[in-house]
């Protein structure tokens, strides 16, 4: 396998990597010419296809896939092969690794020298995280997205937001080897929303985390993060085109700059020193990645694995988690969610908002022991529907259905969202507080503005009973120390 790396500090390739390249020629080879024409329309018919995925398939299943004789049809390429002679041809050929009888692509295996990503990928909440991540789920919308006069870039502001999101074209679009225009970067921005989210957390923690242990540069294989964000791919052509809008996802990042200060006032703990939190970083770069062989000169690639680095405002806060604040729940237990549905939309983007809102809220919560068993409840105030669907919008979105042509389909849809999210453990105790009038018409208004009180499971609720005792304590010594300030009087 040849390497594309821009970082000198990546380890080198790792052995036994290497494509099976004579395999694939000695299959063209023994097949007849006739093919020629065929190979050339199906990798025309998909950008993302490559020799190697036909030969794991052939070697695999002794035929070739359907979406193959479909583009040898559209070409006029007559195919005289019979399944025995393409046995033949095949048979000298490795099988694809762990491929099974079902049909399901092969899995990869993991290189040396890449770790695997870590045990628990906690929800980044900081206030900066949160920019991005609400500028990448009002992505498909464009909301809140403007271009800048007389520059290829974008900005992102959501309403009462200190912070902004800036997304440089010029560079990104040159990456992915897409025209420099406004409206090349605004169909990228569109690609985004909740997979896009998702993604940012598992970089972000992941950096983060080995950050905190000295390592500066994260080496990850893109189908760790494939499956990390929840997807599964079925086949191997499959599997490239999910490689494909991850890398895209990558680069984004990289090209985002978070600018602004957040709201309040941080002091160094040791010198009581205001803290300056001003950003203008990006909060992933992208180092280096790893290409296939046949696709190593093309910068557009999807990658096999990248390198990434926390981006310097983060890299200069690690450690501080006052700073860089985080939900104590794994993110991929919302990333499990099946999303395929609009319910599973819904269910992700609520639980997202939930994680968002209840560490936003966890300094003030309510702790107290009920029950005979004196277990711990957390309350930390109640929700809208608006609320929990308009932070990080799913696709479709609220307005959407409330707007389509079969508005009570909203019911639906939140009422097995939250049954989604009972059952993947993320919510603990869900109450409507008051009533929606049951009527056919003019329920809307009322239904998205109801009182919600939900509640997380213990992993949440216990990250929420710390911060809150946490807080409590620090509060109580900042009352304390004022008390025993002198007054103005005392001072003369």
């Amino acid at each position: 396998m040849e390497s594309d790396r821009t970082n000198p500090h990546e380890p080198p390739d790792p052995p036994g990597t290497e494509p099976s390249g004579p395999a694939i020629t000695a299959l063209l080879d023994r097949l007849n010419t006739q093919l020629i024409e065929a190979v050339a329309a199906w990798l025309a018919a998909d950008p993302g296809r490559t020799i190697q995925d036909l030969a794991e398939y052939l070697a695999a299943h002794g035929d070739f896939p359907d979406s193959f004789h479909q583009a040898a049809a559209g070409a006029g390429a007559e195919l005289t092969l019979t399944r025995e002679r393409i046995a033949h041809a095949t048979a000298s050929l490795p099988a694809a690794a762990d491929a099974t009888a079902s049909g399901k692509g092969p899995r990869r295996r993991r290189p040396e020298g890449v770790l695997p990503l870590p045990a628990r990928l906690v929800q980044q909440t900081f206030p900066e995280a949160k920019a991005l991540a609400v500028g990448l789920a009002d992505g498909p919308k464009l909301r809140h997205w403007r271009p800048l006069e007389g520059d290829t870039a974008l900005l992102h502001q959501a309403d009462k937001s200190l912070l902004m999101t800036l997304l440089k074209g010029t560079a990104l679009l040159d990456w992915l080897g897409l025209p420099n225009s406004a409206a090349a970067l605004q169909e990228e921005v569109r690609r985004a929303g909740l997979p896009a989210v998702l993604l940012m957390h598992v970089l972000i923690g992941g950096s983060l985390e080995l950050a905190e242990r000295g390592k500066l540069y994260v080496t990850v294989a893109v189908d760790d993060l494939v499956t990390a964000i929840g997807w599964r791919p079925r086949s191997t052509p499959e599997r490239e085109g999910m490689r494909r809008r991850v890398w895209r996802w990558l680069a984004l990042y990289d090209a985002c700059e978070i600018i602004g200060r957040r709201a309040g006032k941080y002091r160094d703990p040791d010198t009581r020193e205001l803290i300056d939190l001003v950003s203008r970083d990006a909060l992933i770069r992208i180092t280096g990645r790893r290409l296939p062989a046949q696709l190593a000169f093309d910068d557009s690639a999807a990658p096999l694995e990248v390198t990434y680095a926390a981006g310097p405002w983060i890299e200069r806060f690690k450690g501080n988690r006052a700073i860089l604040s985080y939900f104590a729940v794994d993110v991929r237990r919302v990333a499990a969610i099946p999303a395929g549905k609009p319910s599973g939309a819904w269910a992700q983007a609520i639980g997202l908002a939930l994680h968002q809102k209840w560490r936003e809220r966890a300094a003030y919560a309510d702790v107290a022991q009920v029950g005979d068993d004196k277990s711990t409840t957390v309350r930390v105030g109640t929700f809208t529907r608006r609320d929990l669907l308009d932070l990080f919008p799913p696709t479709p979105t609220l307005d959407d259905v409330l707007g389509g042509p079969q508005p009570h389909r909203a019911r639906n849809y939140w009422r097995d969202a939250i049954g989604l999210l009972k059952q993947h453990g993320l919510i603990g105790h869900y109450k409507e507080l008051g009533t929606v009038p049951d009527k056919r018409q003019g329920w809307q208004s009322a239904w998205l503005l109801q009182g919600l009180d939900i509640r997380p499971t213990d992993d949440g609720r216990n990250a929420v009973a710390e911060i809150a005792s946490h807080a409590k304590g620090i509060r109580e010594r900042a009352r304390r120390r004022r008390a025993l300030r002198p007054t103005g009087n005392e001072a003369a």
